[in-house]
């Protein structure tokens, strides 16, 4: 941040450094731009149309137009509101695209909520055979992956409304309510840095049970915002026993901190003893990264992997069960 006054300072190198970029390189960037200046100087907020220009030229787009301050007279703070009257006209697409979780499925308690704002009486019909059929309701979303806008498309549909003013009347404040906030999904690194520095991994679940009434998949999704946050938490030196213990995809970072010590043993480094206790339901279908795994704890000395599987068909000598019963077992 600067001000007229600290316009000889190096920070006059930002513009410059940003205008000599021919390439697009912020073509993921969001941003808001605030300029503090005084009308006195000659060049009154003269940095902030600058470097707004420049990155809008290398592909940043705006949350909501450019404000710039007016310091001359000692009152800012009561001049930013004046010159900014009304809401923001983009106000409702940055609600729900920044701020409300849109894609989240729709509780029962919000299907007994919009009963009471049908626009008519067959969409009142078909929204209330679900209120009173919980059984029916849950097979409905599972087939769909019932979020608000589906639900609230679905019905009119089923109603004959007009596509336009199906739920014209519903208001702002009731679909913000309903909606969740919008979180970042939290996922644990599964790679090493040391074996991977460049190119961090992630374990998902991913659901292959079709579902109805969608478009082609390609038209979703075309990007993702990503961010990695440091951790607070870290696996002991290589050289201390650890017993690490993960269900399903939760193994993912015991799977970074296995081939870790493996890689440190390859280099003739000191490692300790190493166990991991890991459960799923069946072996031929989630025990993910099985040959990774065991082809590590094979060429790690004192390595050993403890399984448990709690819906196969072939629990072996250990019997059906969940991770806990391993550990308790010893």
């Amino acid at each position: 941040m600067t001000t007229e006054k600290e316009k000889e300072t190096p920070a006059t190198m930002l513009p410059a450094s940003i205008a000599i970029c021919k390439i697009s390189l912020l073509g993921n960037i969001q941003y808001v731009a605030f300029g503090l200046g005084n009308s006195n100087y000659q060049h009154y907020n003269r940095v902030v149309g600058v470097v707004v220009t420049a990155i809008d030229g290398l592909g940043a787009r705006a949350l909501m137009f450019v404000t710039k301050a007016d310091d001359a007279d000692g009152n800012t703070e009561e001049k930013f509101p004046s010159e900014n009257p009304g809401p923001n006209p983009d106000f409702d697409e940055i609600l729900f695209k920044h701020y409300l979780e849109i894609s989240a499925a729709v509780s029962a308690d919000t299907l007994g909520s919009l009963l009471q704002s049908a626009p008519s009486l067959t969409v009142r019909l078909f929204l209330g055979q679900y209120v009173k059929d919980r059984q029916a309701y849950i097979q409905l979303a599972e087939e769909n992956h019932l979020t608000l806008g589906r639900l609230l498309r679905m019905s009119a549909i089923k109603g004959g409304l007009s596509k336009d003013g199906d739920w014209a009347n519903l208001s702002l404040s009731f679909v913000a309510e309903v909606l969740e906030a919008l979180r970042p999904r939290l996922y644990s690194i599964s790679s090493s840095s040391m074996l991977a520095p460049r190119k961090p991994a992630i374990t998902a679940l991913v659901v292959e049970k079709p579902l109805r009434n969608l478009s082609s998949k390609n038209e979703f999704f075309p990007s993702l915002h990503v961010a990695i946050r440091k951790s607070k938490s870290h696996p002991p030196a290589a050289t201390k026993d650890i017993i690490m213990k993960g269900a399903g995809t939760g193994i993912a970072p015991f799977r970074a901190f296995l081939l870790e010590r493996a890689r440190f043993h390859a280099m003739s480094r000191p490692v300790g003893r190493t166990i991991l206790f890991f459960g799923c339901r069946d072996p031929k279908e989630d025990y993910i990264y099985q040959e990774e795994l065991e082809q590590a704890a094979t060429s790690l000395p004192g390595a050993e992997i403890v399984t448990t599987f709690s819906r196969t068909q072939y629990p072996g000598k250990a019997g059906r069960g969940y991770v806990q019963d391993a550990v308790a077992r010893g």
